[in-house]
């Protein structure tokens, strides 16, 4: 397999399972909004090394009234990457916060978050010219603790269940997000997700650097405002 073919099929597989998103870990209070892009991908072992799959998404993220005295969020956004190679993918999704943090027991957040994507109709540089679609429901459950009252680290376990062939793919994360000025204004997010730790990936045409599943790093700036 060639490194483009290599490539370009990690593009689509990525596109496919959902790619990792801006952790909304904590969501906003009402009337609060915030802007990201994240830089994120897999881990690849190509030639023997370990190479991530950068891609880059844009993502919105708005609070609104509070649900049974809980802060509750909507988000969405776009894959770009794809769209060089006949891709375009979107997601949108709900954030919840389940429980406060109380001293050491850490805030939980539920968020949901549908992804789906297509293939770019009449390109007329691709081999398959006709419109295929896909979606995949995205679950996570995360846990994260409060640092100096403005940063925060986090652990969280998703789930993605592919609307065409839906089965356990586990997804487990840790990441620390950092507020670099004024509270809601610059944000860093740093983190390392397992992409389906329980699925098997030698069988495929790319051998994954962890064997099971993917190893993979996302690394997001964020404003809010």
């Amino acid at each position: 397999m060639t490194a483009l073919r290599c490539f370009t099929m990690c593009i689509i597989l990525s596109c496919q399972l959902g790619c990792a998103t801006w952790k909304s870990a904590r969501p906003l209070s009402p009337s609060e909004h915030q802007v990201n892009a994240t830089v994120f991908g897999p881990v690849l072992d190509l030639g023997g090394a370990p190479i991530p799959l950068p891609t880059v998404s844009l993502e919105g993220r708005h609070g609104l009234e509070r649900v049974l005295s809980r802060e509750l969020e909507i988000h969405y956004g776009m894959q770009l990457t794809g769209l060089a190679f006949g891709i375009a993918q979107m997601h949108v999704g709900a954030s919840w916060l389940l429980l406060r943090q109380r001293g050491a027991i850490p805030a939980l957040t539920l968020v949901d978050r549908i992804h789906f994507g297509a293939n770019l109709f009449g390109r007329t540089d691709k081999s398959q010219s006709d419109l295929q679609a896909w979606g995949v429901n995205e679950t996570e459950l995360v846990a994260s603790w409060s640092l100096a009252k403005q940063h925060l680290i986090y652990v969280s376990l998703g789930q993605a269940t592919d609307f065409s062939s839906p089965q356990l793919v586990l997804s487990p994360g840790l990441g620390v997000q950092l507020d670099l000025g004024e509270v809601g204004g610059l944000l860093l997010q740093v983190e390392m997700t397992w992409w389906g730790a329980n699925v098997d990936k030698r069988s495929t045409a790319v051998r994954w650097f962890s064997g099971q599943g993917a190893l993979g790093v996302n690394v997001g700036v964020g404003y809010g405002f």
